[in-house]
C-alpha cells in the first residue's frame, strides 16, 4: 500500500486501515473527508462584524433577505445585519431543518413564523412573500388543522 494512502487517513483521524486503491468507498478520502465536521456547535454560525466573529445561534435568525449582492440577517429584537454574501453563499451553511427557501429573495426560519395569510408568512411585524414555486413545499411543512371554506 502506498505511504501517501496511509498518511493521508491517518491526518483525517480514520482509525480504520486505509483502503487499498480500487476498493476505496466513497467517503474516504472523497468530498465527506475534506468537508469540516459541524459537530461540534450545530445550532450556531459565526458572522465576521469588523475585526470580530460574532457567534448567531440559529433560534435567534428571524429570516434571511437578498439585496443584490448581499444579503440582510434579520434577528430577534429588531437587530439587523447586513452581509456581503449573496442568499446562495449562505443557504448551504444554514440547518436545511431550521431554515427554508419560500422567494427567490427569503429564507426563513420556520421555527419563528407566527403566521400565514394567503401567499404571506408573518413573522412578528414582517411579512415575506412565498412564491408560487415554493408554496406546496412550504404548506408541507405547517400541521394545518382545519379547512378553508
Amino acid at each position: 500500500m502506498d505511504k501517501r494512502y496511509h498518511l493521508r487517513y491517518r491526518r483525517f483521524g480514520c482509525v480504520c486501515q486505509a483502503p487499498n486503491r480500487h476498493t476505496a468507498s466513497a467517503s474516504f478520502g472523497g468530498e465527506e473527508a475534506l468537508r469540516p465536521a459541524n459537530a461540534v456547535l450545530p445550532h450556531c454560525i459565526f458572522i465576521k462584524e469588523k475585526e470580530r466573529f460574532r457567534k448567531i445561534d440559529f433560534g435567534t435568525i428571524l429570516f434571511v433577505e437578498a439585496l443584490g449582492s448581499y444579503c440582510r440577517v434579520h434577528l430577534e429584537g429588531g437587530h439587523d445585519m447586513t452581509l456581503s454574501f449573496t442568499l446562495a453563499e449562505i443557504t448551504p451553511k444554514l440547518q436545511a431543518n431550521f431554515f427554508r427557501r419560500v422567494h427567490r429573495s427569503y429564507i426563513v426560519n420556520m421555527d419563528r413564523i407566527d403566521a400565514f395569510i394567503g401567499n404571506l408568512l408573518c413573522i412578528g411585524p414582517h411579512r415575506i412573500p412565498v412564491s408560487k414555486q415554493h408554496r406546496s413545499e412550504v404548506m408541507r411543512q405547517f400541521n394545518i388543522l382545519g379547512s378553508s371554506k
